[in-house]
């Protein structure tokens, strides 16, 4: 593994303890739970939580460029590596987890990472063109503000739970 992977991993697994902070991780395996493990319905979940950790690795390598940690080159460099086939099942085809993770470094916001809220079609485990869907951050409709633990500032939240 090289060191852009080793970024693209670790921006990932950034992106989970932000959602875990934020009640999805929690919310995303009750709903998880509600299905067989490997079913569509739970493998949809998986992929929505998956993705969104994916958009918010996009954020997370805007934010290293604009503190001056990465030069803009590699950070876009970082945002455009493809996914990984291998986990298509339960992250997305590679064309999604890239597009979802240049959302998140393209605009910089939570809102642009409503999984919860997208299409089928963008969180689809295998698709060789993905549409754009319309609406707020072109993802689906906004989705609604909370304020995260210990965080006195309100956000936005990418998770329904009645959806």
């Amino acid at each position: 593994m090289n060191e852009e992977s080793h970024l693209v991993l670790l921006a990932h697994e950034y992106g989970h303890h932000v959602q875990r902070l934020s009640g999805i991780l929690r919310a995303s395996a009750e709903r998880a739970d509600e299905s067989a493990e490997s079913s569509p319905a739970s493998l949809r979940v998986t992929r929505r939580k998956e993705l969104q950790a994916e958009c918010f690795a996009g954020m997370f390598v805007a934010r290293a460029v604009e503190d001056g940690l990465l030069d803009r080159r590699r950070g876009v460099r970082l945002v455009e590596t493809p996914g990984s086939a291998k986990m298509a099942d339960t992250h997305g085809s590679p064309a999604n987890q890239r597009r979802w993770r240049k959302a998140g470094f393209r605009e910089g916001s939570t809102s642009a990472c409503a999984t919860w809220t997208a299409s089928n079609d963008a969180v689809r485990r295998a698709r060789a063109h993905p549409t754009r869907p319309a609406g707020p951050g072109r993802f689906g409709p906004p989705a609604r503000a909370c304020r995260l633990p210990g965080d006195t500032r309100r956000r936005r939240l990418l998770f329904v739970r009645n959806q």
